[in-house]
């Protein structure tokens, strides 16, 4: 499972935090195609919450996916985000 929360919240700042639930082994986010980062489970503060903090996005919109990596198999989840 896995799941990109505050998807509501939109519009965003273009540097911004995004923090994902899920019950995976690890968590890559990217950006418009962009892997920005990878968590591995065992690094995270809380179990399965996955911060992902100082995020740039581009001006205007964006694509956000999250991708979970649980058993030998992924999972995603994916919104879109207008920064100004």
């Amino acid at each position: 499972m896995v799941h990109i929360t505050s998807k509501r919240l939109e519009n965003r700042k273009r540097k911004t935090v995004f923090k994902v639930y899920s019950n995976g082994d690890s968590v890559a986010l990217f950006v418009n195609g962009k892997e920005i980062k990878t968590i591995s489970a065992e690094n995270c503060r809380q179990k399965g919450i996955f911060i992902f903090k100082s995020v740039k996005l581009e001006k205007g919109e964006n694509k956000v996916k999250a991708v979970a990596k649980a058993n030998g198999k992924a999972f995603e989840d994916a919104a879109e985000f207008t920064a100004d």
